[in-house]
């Protein structure tokens, strides 16, 4: 099967209550990269780690250049985050306003007939194929109360704990990502989006909007415009690719 072809289109909302935008996203179309990074931290280094985490993953995706094998792919993907990770967690260390910093991190590669994704934090990454499927599960505190099996705490109230990331980009010497691999269909939408839309906007209004918008770029500010009616509490960004 020869590269797929595909059409993506991004954007990103401060919100009604930030002053900043710490999310960053970023496409390689010749390559098929898609990133997003969501930062956080004081004093803009929020911003300055999800930009420097982008920035790194996009270098070594670019001199890694094609790729033959899935595995390749994947160990490109896992070489990339750690180099990131290495770079946001020095330069915290060398300011003390950057000190704690770190970022969320989503990306997937297009190769051939399959994606391969991977994942850091609780920024996730959709399928829309017909219905609305998450690929990603949020590394945050919110999630694992929630799966433990022992204890389930199901009675969560929707937003407890949902801010209190258990895995990010930079705040630790090493980090373990997510890595997966999903064959891919014609006409599949794939989203990456920071959880300044997810927190807002259930997968159900999710699916809806995908469903009955028409392009990319409609489909992408309808998704933005209801995160903001709904209170617009942090930034939000949403990254669409789809398949042809």
């Amino acid at each position: 099967m020869t590269q797929s072809k595909v059409e993506c289109f991004g954007l990103s909302d401060v919100g009604r209550v930030r002053s900043n935008n710490e999310d960053v996203f970023c496409t390689l179309p010749e390559l098929q990269f898609y990133v997003l990074a969501d930062g956080m931290g004081g004093h803009n280094a929020g911003e300055i780690a999800a930009s420097r985490a982008v920035e790194m993953m996009c270098c070594c995706i670019a001199e890694a250049g094609t790729l033959s094998s899935v595995e390749q792919s994947c160990n490109l993907l896992r070489s990339a985050i750690t180099a990131a990770n290495s770079s946001v967690n020095t330069l915290s260390h060398q300011n003390k306003e950057f000190k704690g910093m770190g970022t969320t991190l989503s990306c997937f590669l297009i190769q051939k007939d399959v994606l391969i994704y991977a994942h850091v934090g609780d920024s996730r990454i959709y399928r829309y194929r017909k219905q609305l499927k998450r690929l990603t599960e949020d590394h945050s505190l919110r999630h694992a109360m929630l799966t433990n099996e022992e204890d389930p705490a199901g009675s969560l109230p929707a937003l407890l704990y949902r801010n209190v990331i258990t895995r990010a980009i930079g705040t630790y010497p090493y980090i373990l990502p997510d890595v997966g691999v999903i064959p891919i269909q014609s006409e599949d939408l794939y989203m990456i989006c920071s959880d300044g839309l997810t927190d807002a906007v259930c997968d159900e209004e999710i699916q809806t909007i995908m469903n009955s918008s028409g392009n990319l770029e409609c489909i992408g500010k309808e998704l933005i415009a209801s995160a903001l009616k709904k209170g617009g509490s942090d930034n939000i960004t949403a990254l669409l690719v789809k398949i042809h």
